[in-house]
């Protein structure tokens, strides 16, 4: 599971804006060989590397932030910067969060916080609080733009079927509400279909 965020400012100047590295484990959470092989090799092959035991909690974070960061970047066309630092978007954010967290919870994955996924924090106390570290996270300076966003950009389809379609249909079979999320998946298909 990679962290990695970068801005293309211009053509052919890319600015890395965080590089929280690449994060092995085995879904178990206990140590293996493989996991130490593959985190040496990425190490000496100078990325920044580590190895976990809480992999699912690593992965469940990324996905709970990136997919709302990415619905609302794709269809408000801002960057990064510009969804976390407008209390709107940002509102709308940390209520995305929270409903696709409902679904870690069912596996009972905690939700942590790392680099500029702040999921825990983001997801204890009111949301006006929530939207507060949200509105200070290091992201709302980044130049970063979300790959979804690049996409639409391109005229291209995101990757948002094959990531978010299993999700809500895995909150159906659960009955976990996730209305927010579905709206702005089907909102970001319809964008596509005009592509």
């Amino acid at each position: 599971m990679s962290v990695i965020a970068s801005g293309r400012p211009e053509p052919g100047v890319i600015n890395w804006t965080f590089d929280g590295g690449t994060h092995f484990g085995e879904l178990n959470g206990l140590p293996s060989k493989r996991v130490d092989e593959i985190t040496a090799l990425f190490q000496e092959a100078g990325l920044v590397t580590r190895s976990t035991d809480a992999i699912l909690s690593y992965t469940w974070t990324k996905v709970v932030g990136w997919i709302p960061i990415g619905l609302l970047a794709t269809l408000s066309r801002q960057n990064n910067a510009g969804v976390l630092s407008n209390r709107i978007l940002a509102t709308e954010l940390v209520l995305m969060i929270r409903e696709l967290k409902a679904l870690a919870d069912l596996k009972n994955i905690p939700m942590i916080d790392f680099g500029p996924y702040q999921m825990k924090t983001w997801c204890e106390g009111t949301v006006e609080e929530a939207v507060e570290h949200v509105m200070t996270s290091p992201l709302t300076k980044s130049t970063s733009t979300h790959s979804a966003l690049q996409d639409i950009q391109k005229g291209r389809t995101t990757e948002f079927q094959a990531c978010v379609a299993p999700l809500i249909e895995e909150a159906r079979k659960q009955a976990v509400a996730i209305p927010r999320t579905q709206v702005m998946y089907a909102a970001l298909l319809g964008l596509e279909a005009t592509l």
